[in-house]
């Protein structure tokens, strides 16, 4: 009896420590996690030759807000906005090395000559969207960014109260390789595998 009756409170102690364990924020949670998810979803989407450009991202002509299209998307954007972030997202191509490139232009003119930033899309709700920044204000750091990785993985940096996350879109096959140096993707010598094509731009706030 009295052997059992030391097994009950070790049973209840153990029990407490996992119920409590169990509340506290997983390492999923974590900005670092959240970011790195959705730079998966993201370079998931450009791995299709279906779409070009931003079109991967905002399929739809006119709407700016992006609409998962998966479990994985659903979830990683419901996790963002569970931890209060607001998130737009930008795009950059190879053609931003170009130190002509501007956003200068009309939004019209920046996705025909793909010379320059294109967005924003809304991942999240965003409160205050006129807050974000322009285009031509990520430009210069998105051509430094675009230009390290060369041998970088990650630029981040900060704009106007704003955290930006830059990652790079590399070629990861024979096709993305011909699409942009001979296909509709632009003439760009001298590409290979693993080379950067663009660059994500994750622009967020936590409230």
């Amino acid at each position: 009896m009295l052997r059992h009756s030391m097994r009950l409170p070790t049973v209840l102690f153990f029990s407490t420590v996992l119920a409590a364990a169990a509340d506290l924020p997983t390492a999923r949670t974590s900005p670092l996690d959240l970011f790195r998810e959705l730079d998966d979803c993201i370079q998931q989407r450009f791995l299709s030759i279906g779409r070009f450009g931003i079109s991967r991202i905002l399929p739809v002509h006119g709407v700016q807000r992006f609409r998962p299209e998966n479990a994985q998307e659903r979830e990683v954007v419901g996790l963002l906005e569970d931890q209060g972030y607001e998130v737009a997202l930008y795009l950059a191509g190879r053609g931003i090395l170009d130190a002509t490139a501007s956003t200068s232009d009309s939004m019209l003119g920046a996705l025909l000559s793909r010379r320059g930033v294109q967005g924003p899309a809304f991942i999240t709700g965003l409160h205050h969207p006129q807050e974000l920044p322009e285009p031509a204000a990520l430009l210069p750091d998105a051509r430094t960014a675009l230009a390290s990785f060369r041998t970088a993985q990650s630029y981040d940096m900060q704009k106007d109260g704003w955290n930006v996350r830059i990652r790079p879109l590399r070629a990861t096959s024979p096709a993305c390789v011909a699409c942009h140096t001979h296909g509709s993707g632009g003439a760009n010598e001298g590409l290979k595998i693993g080379d950067a094509l663009g660059a994500v731009l994750y622009v967020s706030r936590a409230q």
